[in-house]
This record gives C-alpha cells, sequence and structure tokens, in this order.
C-alpha cells in the first residue's frame, strides 16, 4: 500500500506479533501467562487497528473499485422503473 497510515499500522502489527511470539515461545508463558495474555490482545488490538483503517483507506479502495463503466450500467439498470425491467412473456 502506498498509504502511510496503511504503512504505519502494519510495522505496529508486525512489531505487536513478534513481541507476542516472543514471549509465547520464551519462559515467561509459562510462569505469567497474564503477560502473554496481554501481548496477545495488544497484537489483536494493532490488527483491529489496521483492518479498520484498510475498510476505509482510499489507497486500497482504488484497488477494488470497478470501472466507470460497470458503475453506470449498474447506475442505470437501478434507475429504470418496474415496467422497464419486465420481459415480454
Amino acid at each position: 500500500m502506498n498509504c502511510p497510515t496503511c504503512q504505519e499500522l502494519e510495522r505496529t502489527y508486525e512489531a505487536a506479533l513478534s513481541e507476542y511470539i516472543g514471549i509465547r515461545s520464551s519462559e515467561w508463558f509459562f510462569l505469567c501467562p497474564g503477560v502473554a495474555a496481554r501481548k496477545n490482545v495488544d497484537m489483536e488490538r494493532t490488527r483491529d487497528n489496521l483492518e479498520e483503517h484498510r475498510l476505509v483507506c482510499v489507497s486500497v479502495s482504488r484497488a477494488v473499485t470497478p470501472p466507470a463503466r460497470t458503475l453506470r450500467s449498474l447506475q442505470s439498470w437501478t434507475q429504470q422503473s418496474p415496467k422497464e425491467t419486465r420481459r415480454p412473456a
């Protein structure tokens, strides 16, 4: 993504994920599972922030927006009256 916010959120998520994996693989996980649970919550929160931003991000929406021709045909189809959309029997 070209969006600086996306890039920053991805870096934050990757850092939180690596911290969580580090805690899970250390002896702290067995001695104090609350620390691992807190790191898990932090990691999930950063992932949610990234996903929420991607839903509204302009750079991501440009990649999935249908071509204008498709949009025009959809608009004309939705603006037709019910009589125009019926097919003759």
